[in-house]
């Protein structure tokens, strides 16, 4: 099962600089603990904020979160976290297995990742096919 945005996504020039920009260990400004995996790591949460409405209000709005710079997760994996955002800056998630799409989809809907929520939910159904 692979997972992908389509090719005019991915290639998008802005696309590729956020892609660049993510990995900038420099441009990190908070950090996401995610309690089901004790796992904390640290992020850019203006890139965050631009694939996820919720990442805005959390790290951005008036919570403990933006005042603290963490966000402390419990719903979500950091698996399919990684994985939802991998998907939002056009990168491929390959699997052999079902559930990986489904936590992946269900990430994406809980931070309202409109664009990565339609293709892992069709790729569900593709693979059901």
């Amino acid at each position: 099962l692979r997972c992908t945005m389509g090719r005019d996504y991915a290639d998008h020039e802005v696309l590729k600089q956020i892609q660049q920009l993510y990995d900038e260990n420099n441009l990190y400004d908070c950090t996401l603990s995610f309690r089901a995996n004790d796992v904390k790591i640290r992020t850019n949460s203006f890139l965050l904020s631009l694939c996820s409405p919720v990442m805005r209000t959390m790290l951005c709005g008036c919570f403990i979160e933006g005042a603290s710079r963490e966000a402390y997760i419990d719903d979500v994996s950091i698996d399919a976290f990684e994985n939802a955002v991998a998907i939002w800056m056009g990168e491929n998630v390959a699997t052999d297995k079902l559930e990986v799409l489904v936590a992946l989809g269900s990430a994406a809907d809980r931070f309202e990742m409109k664009s990565v929520c339609e293709q892992a939910e069709n790729t569900i159904h593709d693979a059901g096919r």
